[in-house]
């Protein structure tokens, strides 16, 4: 599952970031969806963080960053909560997700 940033939405959508590069970015976040990370490009620990953070960026193009974490949460989605159903027993859903917090498109100005 992924989560993402008002910002990171309206960075996808805006129309004045050339087509390609916001295209090359969509790939990225689907390969981070996927599982699939490449250790040099889409796990680096982000500058001044811990390993413990799980905060990582993702290169997508020479100078675009996306910024990324690991993480756990429930899933409403994969929690089947039936009318009729006693909920005190009923076990919730914990995923693995992704949370995109900041596409950077000139890693230079990342800090």
């Amino acid at each position: 599952e992924v989560e993402a940033t008002l910002e990171v939405l309206r960075d996808l959508n805006n129309t004045r970031i050339p087509n390609w590069l916001r295209q090359k970015a969509m790939k990225k976040v689907l390969k981070l969806a996927s599982g699939v990370w490449d250790r040099d490009q889409d796990q680096k620990a982000v500058k001044g963080t811990s390993a413990e953070d799980n905060l990582y960026e993702a290169r997508f193009s020479q100078e675009g960053r996306i910024l990324w974490e690991r993480g756990i949460h429930f899933s409403n989605r994969l929690t089947n909560f039936d009318e009729g159903v006693d909920r005190e027993n009923t076990v919730g859903v914990y995923v693995e997700c992704i949370r995109l917090w900041k596409i950077v498109w000139d890693h230079e100005k990342l800090s």
